[in-house]
């Protein structure tokens, strides 16, 4: 008699415990904000390159506004999007083409195709507007801060928000870019609050515009020249 003889072979299986691990990222733009932020710089950019279409002159202003009304501190002229180089004298158009690494064929040279504001701090009561327009300027301006008004050691609380754009005609514009704004002080709940839109109406109809005691607005003027 043939006795068949079965062997069974078992297979177990062994279960690693699953690796977990950290990797090293790159910085994002997300990250550099946060940085920044933490560091009280807040940053606004704009795209100006409509307006260099044709020629238009810029200028940059700055109003401040309390309960006693609003006055224009500041309106810093950068010049025209479009530089017409034939217009210039040989040795200035020379040192202009130099300077921009301009071809000797380039007849006009446009710039100020965005503006970016950065606002840093000086100290604990004034923050620092720097406003720079690639080709054309850069400058700076001191925001004096006012107290919240919470009693006790002063506390300076403000915040900045864009305002809402849309389009304009062509011609001459006056356009409000940034609101920078104080908070105000909320007795019954003991806190300083800044409570609002996001984005602000450029009329100032916006019920924070009106809670606010103390803010500025950072804009743009637009000239179309013939």
């Amino acid at each position: 008699m043939r006795i068949a003889v079965v062997t069974c072979l078992c297979f177990g299986t062994v279960s690693a415990q699953e690796q977990l691990r950290v990797r090293p990222a790159e910085v994002q733009q997300e990250d550099v904000v946060a940085a920044l932020g933490a560091l009280g710089v807040d940053v606004l950019r704009f795209d100006f390159s409509d307006f260099t279409r044709e020629n238009y002159d810029v200028a940059v202003y700055l109003d401040e506004a309390d309960s006693t009304g609003t006055e224009r501190l500041y309106t810093v002229r950068a010049g025209g999007t479009r530089q017409q180089l034939t217009r210039m004298s040989e040795e200035v158009r020379r040192g202009f083409r130099k300077e921009l690494h301009l071809p000797e064929t380039t007849t006009e040279y446009v710039r100020g195709r965005s503006l970016t504001l950065i606002f840093s701090q000086k100290n604990d009561s004034t923050k620092l507007l720097t406003v720079h327009i690639p080709g054309m300027m850069r400058f700076s301006l001191p925001l004096e801060l006012r107290d919240s008004g919470a009693g006790g050691e002063p506390r300076y609380f403000y915040s900045l928000r864009p305002f809402k754009l849309s389009a304009v005609e062509a011609g001459s514009e006056e356009i409000p870019l940034a609101f920078y704004s104080s908070g105000w002080y909320d007795p019954k709940a003991g806190v300083v609050r800044s409570c609002g839109v996001s984005e602000i109406d450029p009329a100032l109809t916006d019920e924070l515009v009106g809670l606010s005691p103390h803010y500025y607005v950072v804009g743009v003027i637009f000239e179309k020249k013939e």
